[in-house]
């Protein structure tokens, strides 16, 4: 039994001795040198809804109406979302609101054919969205914007 012993310690010593730098070194890399932020004019667009009307997306404003309110774009995981200080969502009658000062609340972009799901990603960082889903204000009904051409 002493050799396979032997080899177990021997292997646990390798294998400490490779995934431990290997963890430290792929560490610090996420550490030193992350990602590119996503540069606010990815998403500029004039995005339209057949039921809500047209959002447009210009430079980290967004106007709907007569309303035209700052966002700025964030990456989770691979999602790209926008978010503005305050509340935003779509009335049972079509009609995009905007409540500053409310518990703030994201937008998704994607591409089609991809849906934001928790399984199919949409990777921002490859290519511009081309929708915009916002959501009813009890969260229950999703509002899709397709980039107009």
């Amino acid at each position: 039994m002493d050799g396979v012993d032997d080899f177990a310690r021997r292997a646990r010593i390798v294998t400490a001795w490779v995934i431990v730098p290997l963890v430290i070194a792929v560490s610090l890399k996420a550490w030193l040198y992350p990602p590119p932020p996503i540069p606010i004019s990815l998403a500029n667009g004039r995005y339209t809804s057949s039921c809500c009307g047209t959002i447009v997306l210009n430079n980290g404003q967004m106007t709907f109406g007569q309303t035209t309110i700052p966002y700025h774009l964030l990456v989770i995981k691979a999602d790209l979302l926008l978010e503005v200080d305050g509340d935003i969502a779509v009335r049972s009658n079509g009609a995009i609101v905007f409540k500053p000062g409310e518990q703030q609340r994201a937008a998704s972009f994607w591409r089609y054919p991809y849906r934001p799901t928790g399984f199919d990603h949409y990777d921002a960082r490859s290519k511009p969205p081309d929708r915009l889903t916002l959501w009813s204000e009890d969260y229950q009904t999703p509002y899709d914007f397709a980039i107009a051409s």
